[in-house]
Parts: structure tokens; C-alpha cells; sequence
């Protein structure tokens, strides 16, 4: 009696896929190649802890390619052992050299440095930490016309982005760092506020109101408001000021003419002292103001108080005109257009 017998030589081969670094539900995949004619018995994929005796099977079946998922989430994290074994049907077995890869469900920490303003380039930058797998990248991202975009994305420490403000209108936009590790766990951060100014702020109007004294004369409760195109920088105007009220001295510098000229010391209200007119002869003599400054928007406004040198004050109603000073800046650091403004309402004085 003949028994036919099945003679399997095959080189029975078997491959992991290598899925780097772990993290969430993480799918393992292994394939057998040069299966003889016997069939594949098992394929099985299995792991451990580093150094540990035993292997646990996570899955096993009897096709040439075998994926099934690992939960991570239920392993400490660390170094996690994988491999792969195949028995074919004439006893033949293979396996997979072990591999160790990380599990690292821990989110990454990122410390984001985001100015406030900007104008021309403008850089971004984070600070990106991971304990287990490292950083794979930190992303910028901006809101911009109803969806987050992203700016760009840097996989080098340091992290950071340089882009140009002027490609987008002025305004606020809120932007955010979105930073992922090498396990494949992101973290959205909190948003942050950027106005971009690319605009040159200036002057736009000068305005002396009456207080409680005569109209037509300079008294104490008199107000002279500055407006500029867009809110200034308080510490641009006085070194050090926040734009809450603020005692300053107002110098007024009589010509004998028509035209008086007012200047603040220390202050980068006006151009020079000589641009500031009045518009009038008020005083016979050079006086000055005990005052205070205030800001408001984009306004600062200065409420004179009391007044020493010249006595008197001529009735008058005139036409002031103003050169702001180049040396106040907006928020973005731009310096003030120095183009006169002139009076055009409430002509006090």
C-alpha cells in the first residue's frame, strides 16, 4: 500500500511591521511568506514587558497575514516587547527578532511665547517637552476667515515660526499650537490674541472743551483731546505710563502775537514745542498748568488745573493746529505719522 506524503523545504519567513512608537489602539501587523504546501497551522502575534520570562498572544489565526490592535492604554508606560511566530503545517516555525518600541499615551507640554501685536515679520515660538516618545511636531495655527490654518509646522527644537503679518488685514486673530509626539498624541493648546497693525497710526483730530470755567479763555477744567487713527502706546507717551490718569505740567508760551504755543515736558505728545499752536494771544506772559493725562481708545486727554505765571486770560476763539510727535507709537511699536491736524469742533480756545 502507497501513502503519499507532503515534503515541505520551504524557508518559512515572517515580518512585523514595525509601528514605532505606540499609543491609543495600536495595530500590529504581521505577514508569513514562503508558506510550504501544508498550510499555515498558526500566526500568532505576541508581547511582554522588557526582560520579562513569558510572552502574552495577542491574537492568533491561520492566514498569511494576521493584523490585530493592541490597547495601549491598558500597559504602564515604557518599553513594550513585540514579535511574531509562525508554525507551518509540516511543524516548520519562524519567528520575528523581538523589538522593543515605547507606549506613550502621556499628552506632550507645550509653553507657547505668542507677542501680542505684530507688524512685518512676526515669530512665534513654543517650548515642547514629551517624557516618553519625544516630540514629533509643534504646529501654528491661525483663525482666519471662519477656519483654523495652519501657518506652518516645525519638527527641530526650538520650535518656531516666522511668517509675514502685512499678508493679512489688520485686525485680531487667535492663533494656537497644536504639538504631537512620536507616539502619534496630540494636544490643542488655548488660544492666544495677535493683532496685526501694519498701518501708520496719526493724528486725526485736536479739540479744546470748556470745563467749568469761561469759554474762549484757557482755565482750569479746560480739556485738550488728542486722537490718533488707532489706540496708542501709553509708555510710548510717557516712560513707564499704563494711560490711567497721570499728573503733567502744561507749558503755555505767550508770542505777543496771535498765535501761543503749548508744549508738555517729557511727553511725546507734539513734535517740538513749536507744534502746538493755538491759534490766539491768551496770555501776556509764559504760563504753565498743573494737569493730568488720561487715555481713552483711542484718545488721550489732558484736564488743566492750576495755573502759574502770567495773570489773565484774553477771550478768544481760535483754530488749533497739532503735529503729533513720531516718537508715539501704537501697540505694534509703529511709529506716529507727524502730518498737522487742525481744530475742527468746540473751539474753547
Amino acid at each position: 500500500m502507497q501513502t503519499d506524503r507532503v515534503v515541505n523545504n520551504y524557508p518559512l519567513s515572517v515580518t512585523l511591521e514595525d509601528p514605532g512608537a505606540m499609543s491609543g489602539s495600536e495595530p500590529l501587523t504581521a505577514t508569513v511568506s514562503n508558506a510550504g504546501g501544508g498550510g499555515i497551522n498558526y500566526l500568532r502575534i505576541e508581547h511582554r514587558a522588557p526582560g520579562a520570562t513569558s510572552w502574552i498572544q495577542l491574537c492568533s489565526g491561520n492566514t498569511l497575514t494576521r493584523t490585530c490592535n493592541l490597547d495601549t492604554t491598558a500597559l504602564p508606560e515604557g518599553g513594550r516587547e513585540l514579535r511574531a511566530v509562525v508554525r507551518d503545517g509540516a511543524g516548520h516555525i519562524a519567528q520575528t527578532t523581538p523589538i522593543t518600541r515605547e507606549v506613550d499615551n502621556t499628552a506632550p507640554v507645550t509653553t507657547p511665547t505668542i507677542p501680542p501685536q505684530a507688524s512685518g515679520p512676526v515669530t512665534v515660538s513654543a517650548e515642547a517637552t514629551d517624557t516618553g516618545s519625544g516630540i514629533q511636531s509643534v504646529r501654528f495655527d491661525a483663525f482666519y476667515m471662519g477656519q483654523w490654518v495652519t501657518v506652518c509646522t516645525d519638527t527641530t527644537a526650538p520650535y518656531s515660526c516666522t511668517t509675514d503679518s502685512t499678508a493679512v488685514p489688520d485686525g485680531a486673530y487667535q492663533v494656537r499650537v497644536v504639538t504631537t509626539d512620536n507616539a502619534g498624541v496630540s494636544v490643542t493648546g488655548q488660544t492666544y490674541q495677535i493683532v496685526v497693525d501694519n498701518q501708520t497710526p496719526s493724528g486725526t483730530g485736536i479739540v479744546a472743551s470748556n470745563g467749568t470755567g469761561t469759554a474762549g479763555r484757557i482755565d482750569s477744567g479746560d480739556t485738550i483731546q488728542f486722537t490718533w487713527s488707532e489706540p496708542m502706546a501709553p509708555a510710548s507717551i510717557k516712560s513707564g505710563w499704563t494711560g490711567t490718569s497721570t499728573p503733567i505740567t502744561v507749558y503755555v508760551e505767550s508770542n505777543n502775537a496771535a498765535n501761543d504755543e503749548m508744549y508738555f515736558s517729557g511727553l511725546n505728545l507734539v513734535l517740538s514745542a513749536t507744534d502746538l499752536k493755538l491759534g490766539g494771544n491768551f496770555f501776556a506772559g509764559d504760563v504753565q498748568f498743573a494737569a493730568t493725562m488720561v487715555q481713552s481708545g483711542n484718545s488721550i486727554t489732558v484736564t488743566l488745573g492750576t495755573r502759574t505765571g502770567s495773570s489773565g486770560s484774553t477771550l478768544s476763539n481760535s483754530t488749533m493746529s497739532w503735529r503729533p510727535s513720531a516718537n508715539a507709537k501704537d501697540l505694534a511699536g509703529k511709529a506716529s505719522a507727524t502730518t498737522t491736524v487742525t481744530e475742527t469742533s468746540d473751539r474753547d480756545f
